[in-house]
């Protein structure tokens, strides 16, 4: 379930950051080669996404992971 939530939390986290820097990528490629379409490499799109994801998992995978092995007062 931690991972489920984890993911989707992720895919708002891209949804929401891609479309923000789409809109100011926009505007500063207009001005600076006059089309409004910026060049995104995809390969270093797929491993910023990547890596952000996996350092999601990571983050909520290991501390719930402890939480869950160790039982307090029991």
């Amino acid at each position: 379930m931690l991972r489920l939530e984890t993911l989707i939390a992720v895919a708002i986290a891209v949804i929401l950051g891609t479309g923000i820097a789409l809109v100011t990528l926009s505007a500063f490629s207009k001005g600076m080669t006059g089309s409004a379409v910026p060049y995104i490499p995809p390969l270093t799109y797929l491993a910023v996404i990547s890596a952000a994801a996996a350092l999601a998992l990571v983050a909520t995978a290991l501390p719930g992971r402890l939480a869950l092995r160790f039982r307090r007062g029991g």
